[in-house]
């Protein structure tokens, strides 16, 4: 799973796992964390996800076991 996140303020990812540790169940907390400044949408201002697929994990994925 992985949770794009679009933040007002400059966060890290490893911020945004730390706030979900006792939160939330543990299957529930992603492994994968991208933070953006604006999620893709469609004219109608529908969020694209076939888009955020298609990106998949890029070079600026946290990946949560990778630590």
């Amino acid at each position: 799973m992985l949770a794009v996140v679009v933040a007002a303020q400059p966060v890290e990812a490893a911020e945004i796992l730390a706030w979900c540790r006792g939160k939330i169940p543990a299957f529930a907390i992603p492994r994968y964390v991208r933070v953006v400044e604006a999620l893709p949408k469609t004219p109608s201002e529908k969020v694209r996800k076939a888009a955020l697929r298609a990106d998949g994990i890029t070079s600026d994925t946290y990946d949560s076991t990778a630590v």
